[in-house]
Formats: C-alpha cells, sequence, structure tokens
C-alpha cells in the first residue's frame, strides 16, 4: 500500500515537472514559449519602414529625419511654366499673362518666347533679355521694332556704343542726348547729327553742369540766348564745421 502510494505521487511530480518545462521562456514582448528560439522568429515578423525606406523590426531604430535637408522639388518644364502664365487676368490695362512669359523668356534667355505676347510689349521683351544675356544683337530678332529694343537696352544700361546701332537717325540722335543727360558725358552730344537736337543735348549739358560754354555750342541763335540767360552761378557750398 505504502509503496503504491509512493509510486503514484512520484509520477505525479514527474507530470508537473514535464509541464512547467514546457514554458519555461518569456519574451521580451511578454509571451511564453517552450524554446527560447521561437521568440526571435516571431519577433523578426514585425517590421516597421522608416522615412528614408528602410525596414526595421523595431521603429526606434529608424534613422532620424533632419528638418534641415528638405525633400527634393521637381522643377517645373517650360511647357508648364507657361501653362502657369495661361489666362491670367489683366490689371490696370496690364496683360499679366504677357508679364508672366516675359519673366519666362528672361529667366531661360530664350527670346523666341516674345512672340507669344502681345505687340505693345514685344520690344520690352525682346530688350529685356537682350539685357539678361547680355548682347544687345538679341534686338535684331525683333525685326521692324529692333531699333525702339537697341533704344530700350542703350538706356537702361547706359551704354551709349548701342545708339550706333539704331538705324532711323532721329531716335538714334535722341539716344546719344538721353544717354549723355544721364551719365553726365557731353561729349555725346558731338555723336547727335540733326542740329536741333544736338542743340538739346549741349543745352542740357549747361544746365547740368552750369557751365555757360557749353551754350556757346549751340548752333540756333534764340536757343543760345536763352541757355545763357538761364545761366546762374552756382552758389557755394556750405562748409561742415
Amino acid at each position: 500500500m505504502n509503496k503504491s502510494w509512493l509510486a503514484l505521487s512520484l509520477g505525479f511530480v514527474i507530470l508537473l515537472l514535464g509541464c512547467s518545462q514546457q514554458a519555461q521562456y518569456v519574451c521580451s514582448d511578454g509571451r511564453t514559449v517552450a524554446d527560447k528560439a521561437l521568440c526571435a522568429a516571431a519577433v523578426s515578423t514585425i517590421q516597421y519602414v522608416c522615412a528614408d525606406g528602410t525596414t526595421v523590426t523595431d521603429k526606434a531604430l529608424c534613422p532620424a529625419v533632419s528638418s534641415a535637408t528638405p525633400a527634393p522639388v521637381r522643377e517645373l518644364t517650360l511647357e508648364e511654366e507657361l501653362l502657369v502664365c495661361s489666362g491670367m487676368p489683366e490689371l490696370q490695362g496690364q496683360s499679366m499673362e504677357d508679364i508672366c512669359i516675359m519673366g519666362l523668356a528672361g529667366k531661360h534667355k530664350d527670346s523666341s518666347l516674345c512672340k507669344r505676347v502681345g505687340k505693345d510689349r514685344r520690344v520690352d521683351c525682346f530688350s529685356l533679355v537682350a539685357q539678361v544675356a547680355e548682347d544687345p544683337a538679341l534686338c535684331e530678332q525683333a525685326g521692324t521694332q529692333a531699333d525702339q529694343c537697341y533704344e530700350a537696352y542703350a538706356r537702361n544700361e547706359k551704354d551709349s556704343t548701342v545708339c550706333a546701332k539704331i538705324k532711323e537717325s532721329y531716335m538714334r540722335d535722341n539716344c546719344y542726348t538721353n544717354i549723355a543727360n544721364m551719365v553726365g558725358d557731353p561729349a555725346l552730344c558731338d555723336k547727335v547729327m540733326v542740329s536741333s537736337q544736338k542743340d538739346n543735348c549741349y543745352l542740357q549739358m549747361a544746365q547740368r553742369f552750369g557751365d555757360s560754354s557749353y551754350c556757346d555750342k549751340i548752333s540756333s541763335q534764340s536757343i543760345k540766348d536763352n541757355c545763357n540767360q538761364n545761366m546762374k552761378p552756382q552758389s557755394a557750398k556750405p562748409v561742415p564745421s
């Protein structure tokens, strides 16, 4: 009887030990498994895709994303940029679409785009492209408006050498006169061919510098007299204390 009870008790203990050994590993996620290898197998199935595209088993392992590094931006094609300009309204009589296209022409140094703007803005467009490209010869593409383009280029760049490219004599003389007054160069008046324009150029120089000697270069007697009468001696500038 005692031997039977002892054998029965021993068998019961062995059964309990066998059951406890089947679940003796606790994984990092709290699960209990019979074999430690099963923990790793289960965890490896959980993956995270980081912002840079890498895949990790733990979200904390993702590399830090720097806020100072902006995402690359694709530049628009020229046709896409032109679509942005298309349909823009007029404002105070000015076509915003034409102004937008002119901006693109200057940006890309592409004078062919000037043919897309209205005739009243083409000279400005060709002159703008010529200035950006630093090539006044591009004004020739303005056709019958080439002289206006050269005049605008010379005025905006204060470059009197471009005046010589203007074919129409009155506009060429006006170009020299304007730049002479802008930069204060009386020698440019000598390049003016029409006498009335030359007289006007010298008159402006006399007024600019307060120098009556430029009045003597004026051929028209009435303009010369008027020039001399309006000459006033320059007042002495106060000496700073």
